[in-house]
Order: C-alpha cells, then structure tokens, then sequence
C-alpha cells in the first residue's frame, strides 16, 4: 500500500510539472499572438504610407509633365547649335 500511495505521489508531481509547462507554454502563445497582432498591424501602416507616397510621386510627376509642357509651349524652340566656319587660309 506505501507503494502505490508513493507511486501517486509522485504521478501527482508530475502532473504539476506538466501543468506548469502547458501553463507557461500558454503564456508564450498569448504574448507570441500579442506581437503577431502588433507585427501585422505595422505592416498593414507601413503598406498603407507606401501606397500614399506612390499616389503623391504619381502625381507630383504628372504636375511636372503638365508644368513642361505648359513650359514649352510658351517659347518658340530655336536651333542653338553653333555654326562653325571654315578659317581663312
């Protein structure tokens, strides 16, 4: 009989312990989804201010195509290539 209430014993020991690891186990799952959430939540910021600084790149180089063009078109273009002549000999 001491047997088995010995053998109990220390079935119930090891029953804590296993108990402590699931709870400690618990504990790094909830904190690992905490920075999951958080790690997720950056991502999501951070793809959302790539896609407005793509929008405004786009239309800060479509402004400046409207601004050349607007340019140009108020000045006749002239042929400013020099013109080389031949020396006297």
């Amino acid at each position: 009989m001491a047997h088995l209430e010995e053998e109990s014993d220390q079935k119930d020991l090891e029953l804590e312990s296993l108990q402590e690891t699931i709870d400690k186990l618990g504990e790094q799952i909830y904190h690992l989804e905490d920075e999951n959430d958080r790690l997720k939540e950056e991502h999501e910021r951070m793809r959302e201010e790539e896609v407005a600084e793509r929008d405004r790149l786009e239309a800060l180089s479509a402004a400046l195509k409207e601004a050349c063009l607007d340019f140009s078109s108020s000045f006749i273009i002239c042929d400013l290539t020099p013109r080389y002549r031949k020396s006297p000999t």
